[in-house]
């Protein structure tokens, strides 16, 4: 069903290299789409399917994004025909070649080189209307 996903994520300032994103598509461990941040002000979006990763954007610094130790809004929209990122109210990806079938959301945190501390909150999940063929 199509989805609107919202968190506010604060990267660690101790631990600028770790990320946190949001899940879109989840059919199960090896079919998603990651959407991701980091605390040096880059976003990347990576499409895993059948197990195999494919990075659609490469690490990529956008003004809209805060640096580790001040939060960011994350917000993923899948409206059936349509995924789209923004953070902070600026869309930095969509998409309309939508290359998974519907499935569940989440989110999603991590570290690139060593340990990471990410903190989530304000996390919400809201039902779309179907946009028409």
């Amino acid at each position: 069903a199509p989805l609107r996903l919202q968190a506010t994520v604060v990267v660690n300032a101790a631990t600028p290299t770790g990320y946190a994103g949001l899940v879109g598509r989840l059919n199960d461990g090896r079919n998603f789409y990651l959407f991701a941040v980091d605390g040096q002000g880059r976003y990347q979006v990576q499409l895993q399917r059948d197990g195999l990763w494919s990075t659609l954007r490469p690490w990529t610094s956008a003004a809209a994004i805060q640096p580790a130790g001040i939060a960011n809004h994350l917000r993923l929209d899948d409206d059936g025909r349509t995924v789209t990122f923004a953070v902070n109210d600026t869309i930095l990806f969509s998409t309309d070649i939508v290359r998974l079938p519907a499935g569940s959301a989440g989110v999603a945190g991590g570290a690139q080189a060593q340990p990471a501390q990410v903190d989530f909150s304000q996390f919400t999940l809201y039902d779309l209307p179907c946009r028409g063929s």
